[in-house]
C-alpha cells in the first residue's frame, strides 16, 4: 500500500501528474516530490497540502536530482516530450524521452526504490487495423514517428534495469485540464462560433480512457505484485471522431456543422486491457459521454462565453 510511503512523480505538473498527485494524496502518503520543468500548477489544481514538494528539474541532467530519490519507495515516470515537438526536434526526443529516463532509472536504481511506474503509450504499436496485444509492439514498419520510437527505446531500458518495474500503454487519455488533442480543439472552435474540423471522413476511431482511469491503473501497478510487464490501459470506449464531435455538439447545445479536410493522421488505434484486468485488477469506469460531459463543464465554466 501507499500508505505513509514516499512518493517521487517526475513530470507531476503535467495533465496526468496533476491528477495522480490528488489521488495520492488521498491515499496518504507521507510525502510526494513532483519533479518538473514547467512552472508549478494553478492554485486548484493540485490540494494545497504540506506533504507535497514541487522542484524544478530537468530529466535530462542526472546529478541536479538524484538527491530527491532519496528514501523513495516508489517512482511514477510521467515525464515526456509530446509527439509533435518529438517529429519537430529528433535531438530533443533523444535527450529527453531516452536520455532522460535513463536518467531516472539511474536515480531510481541508486535510490533502491521498491518500484517505478513508467508512462508509455500506444504509439509504440504503430499502424494497425484490428485490437492490439500487449505482443503486437514493432510491426513491420515500426512505430512510424519518433514519439513512438522514443517510448519503445525506453521500455527496453527498464527491461536492462535492476528495477521492479510496470510500463502502462495508454489509449487515447483525456480529461479535464487536458490542453491538447482533438477534444479541446473542438471545443474551442465551439466556444467561439466556428464550425469545428476533421481530417478525412472522421471514421479513423480510437480507444478514449478518462485520467481518472489511467491514475487508478498507475495505483494498482504500484502496489500489485507484478513486475516487469507491459499493460494496455484503454477505456473500452471505442469511438470514432465524428462520433466524439456528434457527443461534444450535443452537449454544449451547439447546431454547427463540422467542417471535413484532409486525411486523417491514423485510421484506427484499439488495444484492449484484457491483461491489466486480469493481472492488475484494472477496470476502466468511466463511459465517454460521461467523461465528456465532465470536460465541458469544466471548460465552460472556466468562460462561460
Amino acid at each position: 500500500m501507499l500508505k505513509g510511503s514516499k512518493v517521487v512523480v517526475v513530470g507531476g505538473a503535467g495533465f496526468i501528474g496533476q491528477h495522480l498527485i490528488n489521488r495520492l494524496i488521498k491515499e496518504d502518503c507521507k510525502k510526494i516530490v513532483i519533479l518538473d520543468t514547467v512552472a508549478y500548477p494553478s492554485k486548484g489544481s493540485i490540494s494545497n497540502t504540506g506533504i507535497v514538494d514541487y522542484h524544478w528539474c530537468d530529466i535530462v541532467y542526472h546529478h541536479p536530482f538524484e538527491n530527491f530519490y532519496k528514501g523513495a519507495d516508489y517512482v511514477f515516470h510521467l515525464a515526456t516530450l509530446p509527439m509533435e515537438k518529438c517529429n519537430a526536434d529528433p535531438m530533443a526526443m533523444l535527450d529527453t524521452n531516452i536520455r532522460g529516463t535513463l536518467n531516472v532509472i539511474l536515480a531510481a536504481e541508486k535510490a533502491k526504490v521498491k518500484k517505478v511506474v513508467f508512462s508509455s503509450a500506444s504509439s509504440v504499436y504503430g499502424e494497425y487495423l484490428e485490437d492490439v496485444t500487449e505482443e503486437n509492439v514493432l510491426n513491420k514498419t515500426g512505430p512510424g514517428d519518433w514519439y513512438g520510437t522514443s517510448k519503445v527505446c525506453a521500455e527496453h531500458l527498464f527491461r536492462a534495469s535492476k528495477l521492479k518495474y510496470v510500463l502502462l500503454r495508454y489509449m487515447n487519455v483525456y480529461g479535464p485540464n487536458h490542453r491538447r488533442g482533438l477534444i479541446l480543439l473542438v471545443l474551442e472552435k465551439i466556444k467561439r462560433g466556428e464550425r469545428p474540423i476533421i481530417n478525412g471522413d472522421g471514421s479513423q476511431s480510437f480507444d478514449h480512457v478518462y485520467v481518472d482511469d489511467v491514475v487508478e491503473a498507475n495505483i494498482l501497478a504500484a502496489t500489485s505484485n507484478v513486475s516487469g510487464r507491459a499493460f494496455n490501459i484503454g477505456g473500452n470506449n471505442e469511438a470514432s471522431v465524428n462520433t466524439i464531435v456528434d457527443i461534444l455538439l450535443r452537449l454544449t447545445g451547439s447546431n454547427l456543422e463540422p467542417e471535413y479536410r484532409g486525411e486523417p493522421f491514423q485510421k484506427r488505434r484499439v488495444g484492449r486491457s484484457s491483461l491489466a484486468e486480469v493481472l492488475l485488477g484494472y477496470e476502466p469506469k468511466v463511459k465517454l459521454t460521461e467523461g465528456l460531459r465532465r470536460i465541458v463543464e469544466s471548460e465552460y465554466s472556466k468562460d462561460p462565453k
